[in-house]
């Protein structure tokens, strides 16, 4: 990468950061270009040249924090032995990293219910792919006869995609915001005794 693709790749970054910043403490429709301008130390204007305005600047900010989940999320089940320990490695870590990142849990929970459907399309992709990581699981588990065969696999990912999207929705709602290690290995328990064969 070339310094100057480097301090472009950089000045977006920062960008995208402040942003997730203001969404999460103000939500979208309070934020404003100006605002995460200033909070990125750069001139309104400037910010066009990276994004083409505030829906595409929530919409990058979505993916940014999904890719990099995911890029980490890769790293954590190369650990795990069998497909029942990857889907345990993705309930918890879920769980644990946005729990250590409030401004990120804040952001994905406010953004996944957006209700325009230009920014619902837009965010479609990048989790789609976190989707098609649990689906790939699931049916390598089913194969490995630890997970029922019986059990539609877009069931139970819903149920699991849930599950830890609910547990975070209440764990932001709390005052405490105490970490939430027991609590994701318990949520893993609960989901294991539904989908898990009696080989496991």
């Amino acid at each position: 990468m070339s310094a100057k693709a480097a301090q472009k790749k950089e000045r977006q970054e920062k960008i995208l950061e402040a942003a997730i910043k203001a969404f999460s403490m103000h939500g979208y429709h309070n934020s404003t270009v100006a605002t995460i301008a200033r909070q990125a130390g750069i001139a309104d204007g400037t910010m066009y040249l990276y994004f083409k305005g505030k829906e595409d600047l929530l919409i990058s900010a979505f993916t940014f924090i999904i890719e990099g989940f995911l890029e980490k999320l890769e790293a954590k089940l190369g650990e795990a032995k069998n497909p029942l320990d990857k889907l345990k490695v993705i309930v918890i870590y879920h769980l644990t990293e946005l729990s250590g990142d409030p401004d990120r849990a804040k952001f994905l929970q406010l953004e996944l219910r957006q209700p325009a459907e230009s920014v619902r399309q837009g965010i479609a992709k990048p989790l789609s792919l976190y989707m098609r990581k649990i689906d790939a699981l699931l049916e390598e588990g089913k194969e490995a006869k630890l997970i029922r065969k019986d059990l539609p696999t877009k069931v139970i990912r819903r149920v699991i995609f849930g599950s830890v999207d609910e547990t975070i929705s209440s764990w932001i709602r709390r005052k405490d915001a105490a970490p939430i290690d027991k609590e994701a290995e318990a949520v893993f328990e609960v989901l294991l005794g539904g989908m898990a064969t009696k080989n496991r």
